[in-house]
This record gives C-alpha cells, structure tokens and sequence, in this order.
C-alpha cells in the first residue's frame, strides 16, 4: 500500500473539519496523528494502556513491549512503566484534541532528545531520553508513534544513580550514603555540591538557558569510599506546553566570551541557587531531620543559607578555575 493510501481510513475516520489541516500534515506528523487517534480508540476501550506493543528505538527494529501501568502525567504528556522495567514518554490524549497535539508532540520528542545529545556533548549528565517509535494497530493499518524512552529511575537508583525530581519529591531516591551524613553545618555540603557547581557554570558557558524550572533537577551519584556527588541532572526540558527549543544557537554559545568574570559568576550563582536550596532541603527533610514543625523550618532556613554561603564569587572561581572568556567552554 502507498503512503497516501495508508493514510485514507485514518482521515476518513476524522472530524471533517481536520481535513485541511491533515492535509497539510508531514508524513510523520501524519503518523503522529493516526497513532495518537488510535491510541486514544484503546484507552477509552480499555480503562487504561495494557496491551502490548512494537516499540522501535536505535538499537531494536521491533521490541514488544507491554505497558505495566501509569506513573506519572500530566496535561501535555504521561510517563508508563514497560515491563522491562524501561520508562515511555508519551502524550496525554486523554485531555484536549488529538489534532491539537499533533503539532506540538513532534516538536516536544524532537526538543527533549535533541538536548540530551547537547548536554551529552558538553559533558553534563541528563536522563537518557531518547526518541523512538512506538508502533501502534488497527485492524488493518499500523502508525508510528514518536515517543521518549529512558531507563526508570530505580533502574538508575540500582547503579547508585539517585535522581531528585524537583517537581515530585514522592518520585525522588535517596542513598543509603547519604544517612548519618548530612548536619547543620555548611562543612558536610562543599565537596558534594561542587561537581553541580561545574555543571552549572558549563551550561552557563555554553549558552544553555533552561537551567532552572521543570527541567532543573539534579542526581546524587555515588562514588568511592562512601563519597557521593551531586551533577545537574535535566529532564522535562519543554514545560507544560512541549514548544520550547532548548539548544543554544551559536551565537548564543558564544555570547558569555563578552561577559565580565563578575558577571560571568553571578549568572552562575543564580542559576544554581535554586538546584543547591532543593538539594539541602529534600536531603535533610527526607532523612527524618524535620519531623516537628520547627525543625521543618530550621530544615527550610537552613537550606537558603547552603546556597547563599557557597554561591560566592570567590567559591565559584575556585570550584570552577578563573576559564578563559576567549572560549565558549570550560574545562573540567
């Protein structure tokens, strides 16, 4: 069958007044639609996603997958748990119309992998999101589905990974290392959050905006001798409305070269305030630091003042090293 003829009963079956704006459809925004319709069909059938499906990424021309169950959505997209443990990103076509999710959905898969190739080439770690294809069947036509695969954060977790998800705390993991560790002293907190700091000043450097925000969110890795770090750690990089386009033109890569060192530094310092506030309150609070009300807020106090007693000029020249302003990168 040709490609316009694939697509004949999946326009015929559409509201009428989709027709000009189908018509004007890419081949995979084509797709992107007939899937999307089609999954929908399924959901409203079955109270939920629980059959199994051809998933395709790089690696795989056909992997079946099942979906185990829902863990987490929102109004522009779900997150499901595949039962091989992986996690699949895809849009939420219970809530508005499938038409007006089409445009935006291929914008949102092609945005989100695009930036962890970026972030991935500068050296700064993001959750493995990458695009594949989630092959979805009617009875007599099959669509592909541009999706966002990754591994699970327990999967993370497992190899000593533990991601804080600054938007869901209930979703967030926390080391064994960490307990015992942490006081209420700025001490304990300077050599795990410099490796954050580094990154924060790389992206900064390389013209890199979404910093902060649904996309800022941060891992603990766990190194030797019972050590651990902290790395910026970005996922969810188009918001609510998946049409941002978070890689940094060349100019704006180049733009920091022109910058003071003291203006270099306090962009860095505000960029990362947020992440290192986030990181000293959800590590003391969730190891049972804050369980009366005002340990709650020594907890919260205490976590302001982590990120304003490091984020000075002179800790961030000596974490980060005096880079040169004639390069669009720093060395690590």
């Amino acid at each position: 069958m040709n490609t316009e003829n694939k697509f004949s009963l999946c326009e015929k079956n559409s509201p009428s007044s989709y027709a000009d704006a189908f018509k004007s459809f890419s081949i995979e925004q084509k797709n992107t639609y007939c899937a999307m319709h089609e999954l929908k069909h399924i959901q409203q059938n079955s109270y939920g996603i629980s059959k199994t499906f051809c998933l395709q990424t790089a690696d795989t021309e056909c992997k079946a997958v099942t979906f185990t169950k829902t863990i987490g959505q929102g109004g522009f997209k779900k997150a499901a748990l595949l039962d091989d443990g992986t996690v699949l990103m895809f849009p939420n076509v219970d809530v508005d119309s499938v038409l007006s999710r089409t445009f935006a959905w291929t914008t949102t898969v092609d945005n989100e992998d695009n930036t962890v190739k970026f972030l991935e080439e500068i050296g700064v770690p993001a959750l493995n999101r990458k695009k594949a294809y989630l092959v979805v069947q009617n009875n007599e036509e099959s669509y592909k589905l541009p999706v966002l695969h990754s591994d699970s954060f327990e999967q993370y977790a497992a190899k000593g990974w533990f991601i804080r998800d600054n938007k869901n705390s209930e979703s967030s993991f926390v080391s064994n290392k960490e307990k015992g560790h942490w006081e209420y002293n700025f001490k304990a907190w300077e050599e795990p959050i410099k490796p954050l700091v580094r990154d924060v000043a790389n992206m900064v450097l390389n013209g890199f905006k979404q910093i902060t925000g649904d996309a800022g969110n941060v891992v603990l890795i766990e190194t030797d001798n019972d050590a651990f770090e902290f790395r910026y750690f970005g996922f969810d990089f188009n918001g609510p409305t998946g049409t941002r386009d978070s890689v940094p033109s060349e100019a704006e890569r180049v733009k920091y070269q022109k910058y003071s060192l003291t203006d270099l530094c306090n962009t860095i310092a505000e960029k990362s305030k947020s992440l290192i506030s986030d990181i000293a309150y959800h590590s003391l609070y969730s190891l049972n630091l804050g369980k009366e009300q005002k340990d709650y807020k020594t907890t919260e106090a205490f976590s302001y003042k982590v990120s304003d007693h490091f984020l000075t000029c002179d800790f961030i020249k000596q974490v980060v090293g005096e880079a040169s302003h004639q390069h669009d990168f720093i060395e690590l």
